[in-house]
C-alpha cells in the first residue's frame, strides 16, 4: 500500500510518440508529474520548451516509442486478481487496465445461495473460488476490495446479467415475471450508481440464455439512462448471427443503449461467405441510429467452458443437477442427436468447428493434465468411444471445469473485422486455461498485423488497443498520450515486438516491451517486474 501513494515526477526523451488518437506518430519528449502526463512536447517545440521537461528523473528514449498502455476491454480476470495483485501475463504484454465484470456473471452482487453461484463460476474460474457474503454483495463491495488490498494495474467492472437473475429471481433458469425484471432493474441502476461501467451478458450462457427480448430492453433502458454500455456475448456467432444481431439491434434501437458486442466474430466455416452481408448490416447501423462498437482477439480460435457445446435445455437447471442428468444414457442420446442436427438459433460448436477442431484446455483434477492438448476426436479414439461420449465423459469426469479452444473462423475473416472502425482489441483471456491470447494478444496486433501483414499502420493499431476501448467502455482519463491523461503509457522497441505464445506453448511472455508504467509508476522497468501495487479503480463518471 505505501508505494500506491507515491507519485514521482520524471521525462522521457528522444522518443517516438504514438498518441493512441490514430495521429502520425512523431518524435518528442514528455513528462509526467503526480500519476499525470503533463507535457507532451514535440521536437519542434523542444527549442523553446524543453526547459521545462528537466524536473526529475529523465529517461532516454532513443530508438523507443512510447504508446499509451493498452486497455482490454473484455477480461476474465475477476477471480484471478483476487488471489494475485499483479497477473503477469497481461501486464507484461502491455494491458495497464482491464474491464471484469463479462459475459453476464462475476463476483457481484450475489445477493444469497453465494455457493449455489459459484457452480456458475467454477467451469471457467475452477474450484476453491475466493468468495465471501462480504465480497460478493455488490460493485462497491468487490473494487474496494481490490483497493484496499492493492493491484498493479487498474480494473474496470461491468453489471453481470447472470449476477442479476440470481439475485431477483428465484428459479433463475426460466423466463423473468414483470416483477423479477423490474427487480433486476433496480439492482442494475444501484450497482450503476456504484460506479460500474455499464451491463454485460452472455446469451449463450445460463442463466442469461434464459432472458427475452422484454426483459432485455428494460435492463438496456435502465444502462441507457445512466448513459452505461450494454456489453453483449450474443446468443449466436454462426450460422444464425445476423438473426442474432438483428435481435440486439432492435434492443439498441429501441432503448438508445450504446450497443457493445463482445469478442465479435464469425463462427463456422460453412459461414465465411456471409462475411459481406454481416458488414452491411455493421454499417447500417448508424443509419438506424445505434451507436455500435465490438472488441476482438487477433486468433482464429476461441476458448469458454466446455459445456457451452451442450444445447440449452441441459441447463434448465443448476450445473449439479446438469452433470446427473449426463449420467442418463437417454439424456446422451438426446444431446448427440441435437449436436448431430442442430436447434433453431443455438450456437452448436460441433457444427462450425467439429470435433476434430475443439480441444481441451484445461481441466479440474490434476492427474487429467495429460489430456489437455487433445481434441475431442482424439480423446474419442483414445477411450475407444465417440467424441460425444467422451465428451459427457469428461464434463462428469472433471465436475464440469473443464474449457476447450476450438477453431472456428478463417484469417481474412478475422483481418476484415480487425480493420473495421467500430473495433478495438481485447484478450478474452482466461488465466486458468491453455490459449496463447492470455500472454500475446496485444503484442500479436503489432507483430503480425502491422508489421508481418501490413494490414494496419502502427497508429492504427495503437489506437484499438488503447483510446477506441476508453471509448467503448466511457473511460474518459486513459487510452492516449495527452496533458491531463493519466500516466498509463509503454515504451516498446517496434523492432522487437513480438508475441511468443502459441498454441503448443501459451504461456510464453512476449518480447519489445521494455517500460510499463501505471499511473506514472514504472511497474516493469528495463524489461523486469517490480513489486509495487499503483493500479486504480476505474469508475464510472
Amino acid at each position: 500500500m505505501g508505494e500506491q501513494g507515491k507519485m514521482s515526477t520524471f521525462s522521457i526523451r528522444n522518443c517516438r510518440i504514438v498518441n493512441g488518437r490514430g495521429d502520425a506518430a512523431f518524435p518528442g519528449d514528455l513528462l509526467i508529474r503526480n500519476g499525470l502526463i503533463e507535457s507532451v512536447l514535440p521536437v519542434q517545440a523542444m527549442e523553446s520548451g524543453r526547459d521545462g521537461l528537466t524536473a526529475g528523473k529523465v529517461i532516454d528514449g532513443k530508438g523507443l516509442t512510447a504508446v499509451p498502455g493498452f486497455i482490454d476491454t473484455h477480461s476474465h480476470n475477476d477471480m484471478a486478481v483476487l488471489s494475485d495483485p499483479v497477473v503477469a501475463p497481461k501486464l507484461r504484454q502491455g494491458i495497464t487496465s482491464e474491464i471484469l465484470g463479462q459475459d453476464g456473471f462475476s463476483v457481484a452482487p450475489v445477493k444469497e445461495r453465494l455457493s449455489e453461484w459459484a457452480e456458475y463460476l467454477e467451469p471457467l474460474y475452477g474450484g476453491n473460488l475466493l468468495l465471501t457474503e462480504k465480497l460478493c454483495s455488490g460493485t462497491k463491495a468487490y473494487l474496494d476490495f481490490l483497493m484496499e488490498r492493492g493491484i498493479c494495474a487498474n480494473y474496470g467492472y461491468l453489471v453481470p446479467h447472470g449476477n442479476l437473475r440470481f439475485s431477483c429471481m428465484a428459479e433463475p433458469h426460466h423466463q423473468a415475471s414483470k416483477r423479477e425484471v423490474s427487480d433486476m432493474a433496480d439492482l442494475l441502476s444501484e450497482e450503476l450508481d456504484q460506479g460500474a461501467l455499464g451491463l454485460s451478458t452472455g446469451l449463450i450462457y445460463p442463466p442469461c440464455c434464459f432472458s427475452d427480448q422484454r426483459e432485455m430492453e428494460l435492463l438496456c433502458a435502465a444502462a441507457a439512462r445512466s448513459g452505461k454500455p450494454f456489453v453483449v456475448h450474443q446468443r449466436n456467432e454462426s450460422d444464425s448471427i445476423l438473426a442474432s444481431m438483428e435481435e440486439l439491434f432492435r434492443i439498441a434501437e429501441k432503448t438508445g443503449v450504446h450497443l457493445h458486442i463482445s469478442h465479435f466474430k464469425i463462427g463456422g466455416f460453412q459461414n465465411m461467405g456471409i462475411l459481406d452481408e454481416v458488414l452491411k448490416k455493421i454499417d447500417a447501423a448508424p443509419v438506424r441510429g445505434i451507436h455500435f462498437t465490438m472488441d476482438i482477439y487477433p486468433y482464429v480460435a476461441g476458448c469458454t467452458s466446455m459445456a457451452a457445446m451442450l444445447p440449452p435445455w441441459i441447463k434448465e437447471e443448476a450445473p449439479s443437477s446438469m452433470l446427473r442428468k449426463l449420467k442418463e444414457t437417454s439424456i446422451r442420446k438426446r444431446i448427440s442427436r441435437d449436436l448431430e442436427t442442430g436447434l433453431p438459433g443455438w450456437d452448436n460448436f460441433v457444427e462450425f468447428a467439429g470435433f476434430e477442431n475443439i480441444y481441451v484446455s484445461s481441466v479440474k483434477h490434476k492427474e487429467s493434465e495429460v489430456l489437455v492438448g487433445k481434441s475431442l476426436l482424439e480423446l474419442g479414439e483414445s477411450w475407444g468411444t465417440s467424441p460425444q461420449e467422451a465428451l459427457f465423459d469428461l464434463l462428469v469426469q472433471e465436475e464440469n471445469q473443464v474449457s476447450m479452444v476450438d477453431f472456428y473462423t478463417e484469417e481474412s475473416v478475422l483481418e476484415a473485422l480487425l480493420k473495421r472502425p467500430e473495433s478495438n482489441l481485447c484478450t478474452d483471456g482466461l488465466m486458468e486455461s491453455s490459449h496463447p491470447r492470455a500472454y500475446g494478444s496485444f503484442p500479436r496486433l503489432i507483430s503480425r498485423y502491422v508489421k508481418e501483414k501490413g494490414l494496419l499502420s502502427m497508429e492504427e493499431a495503437v489506437s484499438k488497443m488503447t483510446s477506441r476501448g476508453a471509448e467503448a467502455l466511457g473511460i474518459t482519463d486513459r487510452g492516449s498520450l495527452e496533458p491531463g491523461m493519466a500516466a498509463d503509457l509503454l515504451l516498446v522497441d517496434e523492432s522487437k515486438i513480438a508475441d511468443k505464445a502459441s498454441f503448443r506453448t501459451p504461456d510464453l511472455y512476449p518480447e519489445g516491451i521494455v517500460e510499463i508504467f501505471v499511473n506514472g509508476r514504472a511497474v516493469v522497468s528495463s524489461g523486469d517486474l517490480r513489486d509495487i501495487r499503483p493500479g486504480q479503480i476505474i469508475r464510472s463518471k
